[in-house]
């Protein structure tokens, strides 16, 4: 008799069973949750609050206007915290400018310092703004691309000048997130150019369109097309030039037409005798590093497709790099990505040069075998660089007392605190400040 049937008698002689484990069936409860919708859960996840209904209100805390937008009435309020109206603050909402990221959501309102950067871009907008009547020059167009260290303001100052260009009533066009449109997550279909191949991203365009329409209503409205367009749709005698973004942004199939006729009107040059006016461009894009490199979308082939032959991404880069002009002037702005920047080597070096293959080298990411972007190279040969750093003392000492003054901060503020929290932001890295502020709770 072999040891377990040995076992098996034995185990019935003493009136004992073997236990087992039984599980029950995982049946899904009646009456449960429905699923999440299409994009639930990304608008959850990019949620934005602009105001906190239990921070102190600052009754003494001035507006950017009209009046003040310029870099002579800045200078005054230099490392002060400045309100936005409640109108800029609805325009910069539809242009998706406010980051779901940043310490909006602390305060009453939304405000922003007035840092040495700040002056320097409104007097750079404010020179752009001059009228070909008072200066001897035709309008002119400034490109930069604004980049730094992770926290250092960069979308901030973007937004800052967006707010001025806002003020000065100018058309502001933002491309929120360079990662959203080269991620591979919207249609897209290949149209043919003088330039070869282009791919159209219908979804992401008509989506743009409704930001703009939204953003620059008031000044849309009163512009009126001035050229005959070819569309699908005919277009009514004397239109605005809102109806026609509205088109677009109403109708994906329309939107790339409709985007094309949008810009033939914007670059029409001002003529007072035909009574054309059309007003400066701000054109800007947050994320661009995403936007100098191979997308995620594929050819008919299965080939990676390069960024800037996504035509949003296209029509940008031929602005930034002077290929194609703005007759009326206006700025062209890029800013890098610090929270989830991708590693571009060539567009790293046009950056930086020198200090950026130093930079490379040692860190063991520059490798002779990389090929050049040429595509990238010749992008940023004619772009100025506009390098962000640390605040400085007085203005770590201006944002801590805003900070105290909403209520976020309970410590008195004191230079010993200012120059601490100074220091341990990495000499003034101001998302730093604010993380050992206001976000630290011990």
């Amino acid at each position: 008799m072999d040891a377990e049937r040995a076992a098996r008698i034995l185990l019935r002689s003493s009136g004992l069973r073997r236990k087992t484990l039984r599980l029950s069936q995982n049946v899904r409860a009646a009456g449960g949750g429905k699923p999440p919708e299409p994009g639930e859960r990304k608008a959850m996840r990019k949620k934005l609050s602009l105001t906190n209904v239990n921070a102190i209100e600052i009754k003494d805390l001035k507006d950017l206007t009209p009046d003040n937008a310029s870099q002579d009435r800045l200078a005054p309020l230099h490392a002060r915290m400045m309100g936005l109206q409640q109108a800029t603050v609805d325009s910069l909402r539809a242009l998706e400018a406010f980051r779901h990221t940043q310490a909006w959501s602390f305060f009453r309102r939304p405000a922003t310092l007035v840092r040495k950067d700040t002056l320097l871009m409104a007097g750079k907008i404010e020179r752009l703004d001059a009228r070909v009547g008072e200066s001897e020059q035709a309008p002119q167009t400034a490109r930069s691309i604004i980049t730094g260290a992770k926290g250092t303001g960069k979308s901030v100052l973007q937004l800052q000048a967006m707010a001025m260009a806002l003020q000065r009533g100018w058309i502001v066009v933002h491309i929120p997130d360079g990662n959203e449109i080269t991620i591979g997550h919207t249609a897209y279909e290949p149209i043919s150019t003088p330039d070869g191949v282009v791919y159209i991203q219908p979804q992401a365009t008509a989506k743009l369109l409704s930001n703009v329409l939204n953003a620059n209503r008031q000044l849309l409205m009163k512009l009126r097309v001035s050229q005959q367009h070819k569309l699908a749709v005919p277009l009514k005698e004397n239109m605005t030039l809102a109806e026609l973004v509205q088109l677009g942004a109403a109708q994906a199939d329309l939107a790339w037409p409709v985007w094309k006729a949008f810009w033939t009107e914007l670059s029409t040059p001002t003529d007072p005798k035909s009574g054309v006016e059309r007003p400066k461009v701000l054109f800007t894009m947050d994320g661009i590093d995403h936007a100098m490199r191979e997308s995620s979308y594929l050819d008919r082939l299965a080939r990676p497709i390069h960024a800037h032959r996504l035509a949003l991404i296209k029509h940008f880069t031929s602005l930034l790099s002077g290929e194609v002009k703005l007759p009326n002037g206006g700025m062209i702005i890029g800013a890098t990505s610090g929270s989830n920047r991708p590693q571009v080597p060539t567009f790293d070096i046009c950056l930086a040069k020198d200090e950026a293959r130093r930079k490379l080298s040692s860190t063991g990411l520059w490798s002779p075998f990389i090929a050049h972007d040429k595509l990238v190279q010749q992008v940023m040969r004619t772009v100025d660089v506009w390098y962000l750093d640390g605040i400085d003392r007085p203005e770590a000492r201006g944002i801590i007392d805003y900070y105290a003054q909403s209520g976020m901060l309970r410590d008195t503020v004191t230079d010993n605190l200012v120059s601490e929290k100074w220091a341990i932001a990495g000499r003034g890295i101001i998302g730093e400040i604010e993380r050992a502020t206001i976000r630290m709770r011990v």
